[in-house]
């Protein structure tokens, strides 16, 4: 579903990007990991068809990200990592506002906005102010927002940030049981360790390069098992520890 071959970005002489390859295969949790600057909202952005990589390639649903930006986006939901709900509109009104942003016809909107609010929960609270909404609540309305023109990818860039950790586990909830309904394939960047444990597959940067990619279990097979008797299984932590300072060393 996502192919990125080789993508190079530079700004100011700074390569945020440095030669970054991957898959995404469709259906995956995919997730993103690495400190802030590591390059994660660059890869996102570029793949989203909102900016150009200098060197390399991208395709998302076999659509090239530079040849068929307008294409890209039509099939992709995005969530960027600062709100953008408008805070003086209510929740229906957000969602109505976006169905007009993204063309759906008016016979189709109340369909499209009834879907969203039982997806995220959020139908006893139409009528409330976005103001008036935990930051969780706000949270799955974003997601929701994002899938109203039914996407075939959907980005969520740290979507938990910010987020107290009750609020993050009920994003993920709503993340798991998102993939179960809609089959979606989501990419999601993130610097929470913990919540890559929740991936198919990780792709760890680390100052715009790959410094590791599988599964998990793979990462931590392949930073070692601490050494203690019985033997402890590693963590996600400890294998993206061991990983960054072994590329540093």
């Amino acid at each position: 579903m996502i192919v990125a071959d080789g993508l190079v970005k530079v700004y100011n002489g700074v390569r945020a990007l440095d030669g970054v390859s991957f898959r995404v295969e469709a259906g995956e949790l995919f997730g993103l990991l690495g400190r802030n600057g590591a390059g994660k909202t660059t890869a996102i952005e570029i793949l989203c068809g909102l900016r150009k990589p200098d060197v390399g390639t991208a395709r998302v649903g076999g659509l090239d990200v530079v040849r068929d930006p307008r294409a890209v986006r039509a099939i992709c939901g995005v969530v960027h990592q600062v709100p953008s709900l408008d805070r003086w509109l209510t929740v229906y009104e957000n969602l109505d506002f976006y169905c007009r942003i993204y063309g759906i016809p008016r016979s189709e909107r109340q369909v499209r906005i009834r879907e969203a609010l039982a997806l995220a929960d959020l139908t006893g609270a139409a009528g409330r102010m976005v103001t008036a909404l935990s930051g969780g609540m706000r949270r799955r309305l974003e997601i929701a927002r994002a899938l109203l023109h039914r996407p075939r990818v959907l980005f969520l860039d740290e979507p938990t940030i910010g987020l107290d950790p009750a609020a993050r586990r009920e994003i993920w909830a709503f993340i798991a049981d998102l993939r179960r309904r809609e089959g979606v394939t989501v990419l999601f960047s993130t610097h929470y360790l913990g919540e890559a444990e929740f991936c198919d597959r990780v792709l760890i940067l680390e100052r715009g390069r790959v410094l590791a990619s599988g599964s998990p279990a793979e990462l931590k097979a392949a930073a070692g098992v601490r050494t203690q008797v019985p033997p402890a299984p590693v963590t996600l932590e400890e294998a993206y520890l061991h990983l960054t300072q072994r590329a540093v060393h």
